[in-house]
């Protein structure tokens, strides 16, 4: 029984993502085109998408010790990579109380990404990555450790191309 709960959970969790997946398009516009100052031609970025339903906050971390998302040490949200978005946003025809959303623009080939919430807790998360004109996505499942938080290493596959992701857990 406790089995098929999860089950059922995660399957909401990917309708909730389906649903949702119109919403990392604007995102996607917001981060992957940039006017460069010299020449003043638009260039395409490469863009990650993370969205995880509430309350279940994000938090990355580059290899260079830059955050952006909820950091739970000060109970504020960091926006400290540049080119990177975290927000929270809820849609009225969605029965869940919305999701938090990070993007980020040009990410490293590795990072960390960290969910917070309550112990003992099951959550789930998706993952978009826009490269070379198309989009790719994956989601993930898993549960709160006693911390408060699982912590997962990101990081493109071996190939350099950023699909399949590796998404291991290391928390």
């Amino acid at each position: 029984m406790k089995t098929l709960r999860f089950v059922i959970k995660i399957l909401e969790f990917i309708l909730i993502i389906l649903c949702l997946a119109g919403l990392t398009w604007g995102i996607y516009y917001l981060l992957t085109f940039r006017t460069s100052p010299s020449t003043g031609v638009e260039s395409q970025n490469n863009v990650v998408v993370i969205a995880s339903t509430a309350p279940y906050q994000l938090l990355v971390t580059y290899p260079s010790g830059q955050k952006t998302g909820f950091d739970s040490k000060t109970g504020k949200e960091v926006i400290g990579i540049p080119g990177s978005k975290y927000y929270f946003k809820s849609e009225p025809p969605v029965p869940e109380p919305g999701s938090y959303w990070l993007g980020l623009t040009d990410p490293p080939d590795k990072f960390q990404l960290q969910v917070i919430g309550e112990p003992a807790g099951e959550f789930g998360f998706g993952i978009y990555v826009y490269r070379n004109n198309r989009q790719l996505q994956e989601t993930f499942s898993g549960k709160i450790t006693a911390k408060n938080s699982a912590v997962y290493e990101i990081k493109s596959a071996p190939s350099g191309k950023f699909f399949p992701l590796q998404v291991t857990l290391i928390k």
